[in-house]
């Protein structure tokens, strides 16, 4: 049972983040938000790194760092590309982050691509169910974007989030060991971050006018990084080295509806609309199905 306990914690925090993330992008400066988004990338990549620094040196673990390539690119991939992308969805879908959150689930296309097509392994009879209810969900998407409903830069933005999410977990299951989920997760963070910190001076030219006026969304930034990018990921990563990537997917596969469900609640009770069409929902759904299915085809 204690076993669950790691997938259970980083849904519940990625759950939890989500209006933060909302928040964050929302509150961007109207000028220079590009380079504010790069800039709140890095502040989120920088906080989770000092937070993730503090708990493995207080636990003693710093030596047993294992320094390898497979744990360079899954932070690559996962916190500066995916992450980029994911916050950039959220912009797009008008600072909602809990509707570019849906595109994780998208994750199956990919890995399942990457199996048959680079490494040759047949797909299952689970598989393809699996990949057929994802591809529904995405053809449902596609659908809200050709129709309006839904921007054609957020669909975009989500579709490449979820392949750098996806290639990132491939890598995780290469490098991480299954108990060094903090400093496992360290390397990787910090790995990004110094890779970040290098391309800050070319993504953010003008940083007066960037730091100009109300800073509180740098905090949301930072809160964010240290709640999903140091905790949340460990405990997700942890969970994919002792469980396995199939149950940790069924563990985590349900957050991204909870939050588009407590989001419409909460403009529910301020008797706001909740522009999302029925068609958004239904995709939703069939992506989390795809993810449980391919899940169990994969324990089995």
């Amino acid at each position: 049972m204690y076993a669950f306990v790691p997938a259970l914690g980083a849904s519940l925090l990625w759950l939890t983040v989500q209006p933060i993330i909302s928040y964050a992008v929302r509150s961007l400066p109207r000028q220079h938000k590009r380079e504010a988004l790069a800039l709140g990338l890095f502040v989120a990549m920088l906080s989770g790194t000092v937070a993730l620094t503090l708990i493995v040196v207080l636990n003693g673990t710093m030596s047993a760092i294992d320094i390898n390539p497979y744990s360079a690119l899954a932070g690559l991939l996962t916190y500066p590309i995916a992450t980029g992308f994911f916050y950039m969805a959220s912009h797009a879908f008008d600072s909602r982050a809990e509707l570019a959150s849906q595109f994780s689930r998208v994750k199956p296309v990919f890995t399942m691509a990457a199996a048959l097509l680079i490494f040759h392994e047949p797909l299952t009879r689970g598989d393809t169910w699996a990949l057929a209810l994802v591809m529904v969900g995405v053809v449902a998407m596609l659908s809200s974007a050709l129709g309006g409903h839904i921007a054609w830069p957020a669909f975009a933005l989500g579709m490449a989030a979820a392949l750098a999410w996806a290639a990132g977990e491939g890598f995780v299951k290469a490098g991480f060991s299954s108990g060094g989920a903090f400093q496992d997760t360290w390397f990787a963070l910090a790995v990004s971050t110094v890779a970040m910190a290098t391309l800050m001076p070319l993504l953010v030219r003008d940083w007066h006018a960037v730091l100009a006026g109300s800073r509180r969304w740098l905090v949301a930034f930072s809160l964010h990084g240290v709640l999903s990018f140091a905790l949340a990921y460990s405990l997700f990563f942890r969970s994919v080295a002792t469980l396995g990537l199939s149950v940790t997917i069924v563990l985590t596969a349900f957050w991204p509806v909870l939050a588009m469900l407590l989001a419409w609640f909460a403009a529910y009770r301020r008797q706001q609309p909740y522009p999302v069409t029925a068609t958004v929902w239904a995709a939703s759904a069939l992506l989390v199905a795809g993810s449980i299915v391919q899940a169990v085809s994969m324990r089995g």
